[in-house]
């Protein structure tokens, strides 16, 4: 993903951003765009956190969670619901 959003000149979030509508589809998985260990500890953390916004989650948590890693299990997490 990295190498793709330095070719497209685009930030890696967005290539995130862009791979994660194909996770519905079953072409992609959503551990296929981040670490199965983030997946799984942040499928724990997030429902018991209380934010107002994806920034405020984030600086409730350690910066080894991306925005692009937040977003896609905040998306997970609504579409089971």
């Amino acid at each position: 993903m990295e190498e793709i959003a330095d070719i497209r000149e685009l930030n890696t979030n967005t290539i995130i951003g862009h791979l994660a509508s194909f996770i519905s589809s079953g072409k992609v998985k959503i551990t296929d765009l981040m670490s199965a260990k983030h997946y799984k500890e942040l499928k724990v953390i997030i429902p018991e956190k209380t934010f107002e916004n994806l920034s405020d989650l984030k600086h409730q948590l350690d910066d080894k969670y991306s925005y692009g890693e937040l977003r896609l299990v905040l998306n997970e997490l609504s579409n089971s619901q």
